[in-house]
């Protein structure tokens, strides 16, 4: 009786271990988009030498396609600052927001690479980023993160930051007079950009 007791556990273990194994669905047909609500995109402000602020971007929409193609739009009205008279000083003289409302960011995937990852693995990513911001189009490198975390779910982020340099997309002219209007001595025409973000399986 206790042998078949003994046999039967050892049926449903390995029963159980068979159940739980998960295999990480096919990518290679899908198409992906941004989870808003579990993405974020953050950027440092430097001001006088020394005070360090950090700003987000609370409207993000984003695609990646089957061959790897992606794309991030940011909603630059959506700016927040936690400072009502800086996020609107920012939008109208910085972003000019009136003229450009969005700014996006570009870059291919390598999907091979992807769909070879298990449910939990992660890969860094050498890549260079078409950013487009104040209708002018700049190529960015960047070190990115990826990370599989369910089997309709990739998580993509700045495993470094990325600097941004005012000049590169016609923005001094703005930064002097957000300078000037808040009275600063200096604000650092460079700011390192952060994102993490979430892309479900649409299709």
């Amino acid at each position: 009786m206790r042998a078949i007791v003994l046999t039967m556990c050892a049926g449903l273990l390995v029963s159980c271990g068979k159940a739980s194994v998960i295999t990480a669905p096919d990518l290679s047909s899908v198409h992906w988009g941004l989870v808003e609500t579990e993405s974020h995109l953050s950027f440092v402000t430097i001001k006088k030498g020394e005070v360090a602020e950090v700003h987000s971007f609370e409207g993000l929409a984003g695609s990646v396609d089957k061959d790897g193609n992606a794309v991030v739009q940011i909603v630059l009205d959506t700016l927040q600052t936690n400072i009502d008279i800086r996020n609107t000083r920012m939008r109208e003289h910085l972003f000019q927001t009136n003229l450009h409302p969005f700014a996006t960011i570009k870059t291919n995937l390598n999907m091979s690479d992807l769909r070879q990852m298990e449910i939990g693995a992660r890969t860094n990513m050498d890549i260079e980023l078409d950013v487009n911001l104040h209708n002018i189009s700049s190529l960015i490198e960047a070190e990115l993160l990826v990370t599989r975390i369910g089997g309709d779910k990739v998580l993509v982020e700045t495993s470094v930051p990325i600097l941004v340099h005012a000049d590169e997309f016609d923005l001094l002219e703005g930064v002097d007079i957000l300078r000037e209007l808040a009275k600063l001595p200096s604000i650092t025409p460079i700011v390192p950009i952060n994102f993490s973000l979430v892309f479900e399986v649409k299709s």
